[in-house]
């Protein structure tokens, strides 16, 4: 039985800024990388990606490519989007833009609304959505694929969305793998909490 992944991550203020093409590109490379071993070794099928700047953007487009490179036609990647207007916020044009965020859903296989009807001039309505949408993603997944400082902050106790989401994870006996930040090497989260280095 074919497996589903998802993915959980930090926003562009806590990576490389909405200008640095050739980090984001480097990472993106090296997610496609883990992403094929998933493929291969996992069976994993189904990606899912929560649609907002940064991480969840390069992942992706990390699954396109790897679709494209390895010429895989099983592969289905799908969009949680939280609530509609996620993006109007956003700048028009660049990285991570209404046009980026328009070109991922015209890509994407399939595409989620989680919460409808919000309104999003209600802060907290805004936070609780996105927590509702990490944690759809996480009941429709084997697997959690995040992008966190783990060599720096602890999971279990730091505040923020991808923290959250992957304590969430971790509650529900989802297997999940975290990558570092700064050097790209994936961990696993053990049974016990800890995180040990990934054989994939």
């Amino acid at each position: 039985m074919s497996k589903t992944l998802c993915f959980t991550g930090k926003r562009p203020k806590d990576l490389y800024g909405y200008n640095d093409t050739y980090e984001y590109s480097r990472l993106l490379r090296d997610v496609e990388a883990k992403l094929y071993e998933f493929y291969t070794k996992f069976n994993v099928r189904t990606f899912i990606s929560g649609g907002a700047q940064g991480f969840d953007q390069v992942a992706f487009w990390a699954v396109e490519r790897m679709k494209r490179d390895y010429g895989l036609n099983d592969v289905i990647n799908i969009v949680h989007i939280p609530f509609n207007g996620q993006e109007s916020r956003w700048k028009q044009t660049g990285l991570f833009s209404q046009t980026e965020f328009k070109m991922m859903l015209n890509a994407a296989d399939d595409i989620k609304i989680v919460t409808s009807n919000l309104d999003t001039s209600d802060f907290g309505k805004v936070a609780r959505a996105l927590n509702v949408r990490n944690e759809s993603m996480v009941n429709d997944s084997d697997y959690v694929f995040g992008l966190f400082n783990c060599m720096k902050e602890d999971f279990h106790t730091a505040k923020g969305g991808t923290a959250n989401c992957l304590r969430y994870a971790t509650q529900h006996d989802k297997d999940t793998y975290i990558m570092a930040i700064d050097s790209h090497v994936l961990y696993h989260v053990a049974h016990d909490g800890s995180i040990e280095q990934s054989g994939i």
